[in-house]
């Protein structure tokens, strides 16, 4: 009997209505043009988690779609930083829902493989000075809320290690979110 396959490393996220996912991905889009970087999805990043079996990942993103109703997460405002994988990011007021599906990915899959950032959503991916991401992070309009309502979890491309790859990121699964009965 062989075992069941296993993700090297994968991550869950949580990711925007289609609405703002549309409006997001454009921004994302005009920004990696700009800048000569990668494209990515928009999403906000709920765990990260390594070698854990497929069926058990899937398994997990049925049972947290089924237990979560869309969100929306007020945005506080454009953040920028040093790390390429946060170059540029919108912040959030009260990032609680987000807290709150990392305790229960943690309860269901155990504890993730590295903690992730301080709940965000990327803009960008590169490698700027602190004065050309300040001055793009300034230019930026930042919606005053956004709704979530849909878990995936990805994967680096197959026999990819880590998450250097941006064009190599594979979503495994998608579930909705359910909405909670009156």
């Amino acid at each position: 009997m062989t075992a069941e396959p296993a993700s090297p490393e994968s991550a869950i996220w949580l990711l925007p209505a289609e609405e703002d996912r549309l409006a997001l991905q454009a921004e994302i889009d005009r920004l990696a043009a700009r800048l000569g970087s990668p494209t990515f999805v928009p999403h906000v990043t709920v765990a990260v988690n390594a070698g854990r079996p497929l069926a058990e990942l899937d398994a997990a993103l049925a049972t947290l779609a089924q237990s979560h109703s869309p969100c929306a997460l007020e945005v506080a405002g454009v953040g920028h930083g040093p790390s390429f994988f946060q170059c540029l990011f919108l912040t959030f007021v009260d990032p609680s829902p987000v807290t709150a599906l990392r305790l229960e990915v943690a309860r269901a899959l155990g504890p993730p493989g590295r903690e992730p950032a301080t709940p965000h959503l990327s803009l960008a991916y590169a490698h700027l000075g602190e004065p050309e991401r300040l001055a793009l992070a300034q230019q930026i309009r930042p919606p005053a809320r956004l709704r979530f309502d849909s878990l995936v979890w990805v994967a680096p491309r197959e026999g990819q290690i880590g998450w250097d790859d941006v064009a190599g990121w594979r979503v495994r699964g998608e579930v909705p979110l359910l909405e909670s009965s009156p």
